[in-house]
């Protein structure tokens, strides 16, 4: 049966609403609208929402539930299932690739086959010569040739997709593929040659992860979707480091860091493997994926992060304290280093005011592999303080949803006081304390940053820290200076304090302490005639074990 295109169009209004079918006919929808954008508009909410960067998702779903379509639905579908059909070719510089595109007309590109040739080889000397990943297996002559195939094709609301093809073994889960990159990316976050860039680096590890690895489906849904788009996202960045197209759907991660990363599209998480590129190191990546052949994706990332002494727990309470200091809040030197750059920052669950005796917050429905931001804030003539309490749930075991289960909640509650209680653990000596407290406490973590300087918390969190806080010191807010030592100081250590002069204004034996495990002195701002100190920078010298540590502070004496 032949069906005409204004037929297609009127079945994308028909199959917009009825169950499984329902779910079917979503699918139809959306590949039909990317395979056929002119001659069916994309939805209203135009081509950047985060679930439609790539449509490998969405194209192996109609390949490999096919079936499950109806039978007017599959005469439209299996014509554009098909490779596509063009005028030309060209091979790129290194032979690896055949780039399949057409000199006029509707499909022609709006930017160079030869570079997008040259960067589809940038990503092969990267993420298979460099990475270590094997390259996708050869087509057996699809295509032409045993090159592998990209065709340039005009799409709607995508940057491009891997097509899964056939299976190299029966049973073995993995494909052989091909890729189709959109003609013309405008009006899309990035758009000419750079968006070709990314999705070539994007979708060529799509064919790596089909080829070599698993694609894993249950009930007609990838499995754990997220960790293909997050890896293939990543490495946009890694490839071309000066594009950054990911920025464009970084927000929902920033706007929803309590949704567990399961749930989350994966596009949003790019910033989770430049993270742990930073920490452990590139080659970290090929062994997730050979945990992944046989287990889920959580369990594949901590197995793999085991092998560098870590794991899914440690990294993933850092990564949350990356994840705030992004944006204004960003720190030179440290952290991700294109915080700055990023359009967006973490937003918290809940603001909350510090009150006497204590402020506690409950949660009943926090969720497992989730970050839970707390803001709290205390203003009053003497204090203008802001608390940002990073609670962290690591549980990769409930984390991960089981075949037609859901992810469980997992209650706690956050206790903040300004002044020592029992039970708490200090935050600032002397500013704030805190408590956290769940049923599942050993799959939670914590981090407390005060005004916007990390600061003690629970010994579970392992950092080195490198600053005097508060700073500035101010007699009218603070009570003590700390100063941080290494982590092996103990016992009493000589402090002197100088004014911008070179002026000794204070000198002194004081003894060293464990914040919760951190080692600190004191100094309450005091001379040694007992008298505050003018506003103004001094300089600092730390006498400890055989060892000088100096630096400056600066004091404010309203």
């Amino acid at each position: 049966m032949k069906i005409g295109i204004k037929h297609i169009a009127l079945l994308v209004v028909l199959f917009s609403g009825s169950t499984l079918s329902q779910r079917m006919d979503s699918i139809f929808n959306d590949f039909t609208r990317m395979r056929l954008p002119n001659e069916i508009p994309d939805s209203p909410s135009g081509p950047l929402h985060d679930d439609r960067k790539c449509g490998f998702g969405i194209t192996a779903q109609v390949r490999f539930n096919i079936d499950g379509f109806s039978t007017t639905q599959q005469a439209i579908l299996k014509p554009l299932l098909e490779r596509p059909v063009t005028s030309t070719s060209i091979v790129s510089p290194r032979g690896f690739f055949k780039i399949h595109f057409d000199e006029s007309g509707y499909n022609k590109p709006n930017y160079s086959a030869l570079d997008l040739a040259i960067a589809l080889d940038s990503s092969y000397v990267v993420e298979v010569e460099r990475m270590g990943f094997p390259p996708p297996p050869p087509d057996n002559g699809a295509g032409g040739d045993n090159k592998y195939d990209v065709y340039i094709q005009t799409l709607g609301g995508t940057y491009g997709y891997t097509m899964p093809e056939n299976e190299i073994t029966p049973g073995s889960d993995q494909y052989t593929s091909y890729i189709v990159i959109n003609s013309d990316f405008t009006g899309f976050y990035t758009s000419g040659i750079n968006a070709a860039r990314v999705t070539a680096a994007h979708e060529f590890h799509h064919s790596i992860q089909m080829g070599n690895y698993a694609y894993k489906e249950v009930s007609g849904e990838i499995e754990d979707l997220f960790f293909y788009e997050l890896t293939s996202t990543s490495m946009e960045e890694f490839v071309f480091d000066n594009v950054n197209d990911y920025y464009g759907y970084m927000k929902s991660f920033f706007t929803y860091p309590d949704k567990p990363l399961q749930l989350q599209s994966g596009y949003n998480l790019a910033i989770w493997n430049i993270f742990l590129k930073e920490r452990v190191g590139e080659g970290v990546f090929v062994k997730q994926w050979e945990q992944f052949k046989t287990k889920r994706a959580l369990t594949s990332i901590d197995i793999a992060l085991n092998s560098y002494n870590t794991s899914f727990y440690d990294e993933f309470k850092e990564f949350a304290v990356w994840a705030y200091f992004t944006g204004y809040r960003s720190v030179s030197g440290k952290y991700f280093k294109d915080a700055a750059e990023f359009p967006a920052t973490l937003k918290p669950l809940v603001t909350a005011q510090v009150n006497y005796p204590f402020t506690e917050l409950k949660f009943s429905d926090s969720k497992p592999t989730a970050i839970n931001y707390l803001r709290f804030y205390k203003k009053d003539a003497t204090t203008n303080d802001t608390i940002a309490a990073l609670i962290v749930n690591a549980d990769i075991q409930k984390g991960i949803i089981p075949k037609g289960g859901i992810i469980p909640s997992i209650p706690f509650s956050y206790t903040l006081a300004p002044s020592s209680l029992n039970g708490f653990y200090t935050v600032i000596d002397g500013q704030y304390y805190a408590k956290l407290e769940s049923t599942e406490m050993l799959s939670f973590s914590n981090s407390e940053i005060v005004n916007d300087l990390l600061a003690n918390s629970g010994s579970s969190i392992k950092r080195q820290v490198d600053f005097v806080y508060p700073s500035p010191f101010n007699y009218s807010k603070h009570t003590y200076l700390n100063f941080a030592l290494p982590p092996s100081a103990e016992g009493y250590c000589d402090l002197h304090i100088f004014d911008i002069n070179s002026n000794l204004i204070y000198s002194g034996t004081v003894p060293v302490k464990n914040n919760i495990g951190m080692r600190t002195i004191q100094w309450n701002g005091m001379n040694n005639r007992g008298e505050k100190a003018g506003s103004g920078v001094y300089l600092y010298a730390i006498r400890i074990q055989g060892e000088t540590l100096s630096g400056k502070l600066v004091i404010v004496n309203e």
